[in-house]
């Protein structure tokens, strides 16, 4: 069974119950619904319940809130600024419809008043709200389009630079077999497109971790990376995100770093501060996994709130540790390759 469109539904604000009676027996004839409020107070109420009017005839001479002050309550909150208020007064002086139209009413009819117009100018004001309606509607169906259009240009943008990233860092990886001095390129092509710091930590024969590269968007910060790692040298046994992915294996992404995840990763007081001045946001690690096993781990931090990571950052990242593990992979089976032959010839 088609349910019916509910029909407008129209407060009636008149302490007067003659006044009441007959505007209601007017507006019957067009099928609306009604509501009546005999004071301010309750017509603030109604006007800003779940079932909001689409329309107030509101009086202005009444006791205790006069018309003027609800229609003016009325136009400061959001929940009903936009609900068209018709005055019906006896007042007929043109100041006191210019103190009506400045409170916020669209229209004015005087007492004593006739039926039809009543209806008239009601069917009006609601014709014209309902077109008001659909425009800003259109309007922000407009906007969001326009929102979309944004972020998908910002999504090829990014694809763009991500492909264009790639390609550099790879050149940068095939350009030497040294390892050490090409992971320190990638990380400074990392560097602002993927982060504002970028480590890599790589994992020695012996358990250690032996930090091979650093770059940071600020030069001097770069170097407070630096100490802070001779100051506070990275073990597996540690809370580091750089060693629970050694320890793991396993990508580790922690979108927002806050001050109680920042005092978990950080190991005294001093340590926090340190790098708390550096103000870390958000913070990815990716293993570089060569051959099954963890060879090194990549990290990358943001300062910025405008770059929070996510779940779709974490494959872009992972490619660009893959890339540098088999890089890495390489090189040392080439020099294992060249000491073996050497040995051999000695």
């Amino acid at each position: 069974m088609a349910v019916e469109p509910k029909s407008e539904l129209i407060l009636i604000v008149d302490d007067t119950p003659t006044n009441v009676a007959v505007i209601s027996g007017a507006l019957k004839q067009d099928g609306y619904r009604m509501k009546v409020a005999t004071n301010g107070e309750r017509a603030l109420a109604l006007a800003g319940a779940e079932d909001k009017p689409d329309l107030i005839l509101l009086d202005i001479m009444m006791p205790g809130m006069d018309g003027y002050e609800v229609c003016q309550r009325l136009k400061v909150e959001p929940a009903t600024r936009d609900i068209p208020v018709i005055f019906i007064t006896a007042l007929t002086e043109s100041q006191d419809e210019e103190t009506g139209f400045l409170a916020g009413a669209v229209d004015y009819v005087h007492k004593p008043f006739s039926a039809p117009i009543v209806r008239a100018r009601v069917r009006t004001h609601l014709a014209l709200q309902e077109a008001l309606n659909q425009a800003r509607e259109a309007t922000r169906r407009a906007d969001q389009a326009r929102a979309r259009e944004e972020e998908f240009r910002r999504q090829v943008e990014r694809s763009r630079q991500q492909f264009e990233l790639l390609s550099q860092i790879s050149d940068a990886l095939a350009s030497s077999l040294d390892y050490e001095t090409t992971l320190e390129r990638v990380c400074r092509l990392a560097v602002p497109v993927l982060a504002d710091w970028c480590t890599v930590d790589m994992l020695a024969a012996d358990g250690t971790i032996d930090y091979v590269a650093a770059a940071h968007v600020d030069p001097e910060n770069e170097r407070v990376l630096l100490q802070l790692h001779d100051d506070y040298p990275p073990a597996l046994d540690t809370s580091l995100p750089a060693a629970h992915v050694l320890r793991t294996g396993r990508s580790l992404l922690t979108p927002l770093i806050d001050e109680e995840v920042l005092r978990a990763t950080t190991q005294d007081e001093e340590h926090f501060q340190r790098v708390n001045a550096l103000h870390p946001t958000s913070v990815m690690g990716v293993p570089l996994l060569a051959r099954g096993a963890v060879i090194g781990v990549m990290t990358l931090v943001s300062t910025r709130s405008d770059l929070r990571y996510d779940e779709s950052d974490l494959p872009m990242v992972e490619e660009v540790a893959h890339r540098c593990a088999v890089a890495v992979d390489n090189a040392r089976l080439y020099r294992r390759a060249r000491e073996e032959a050497a040995s051999r010839e000695a």
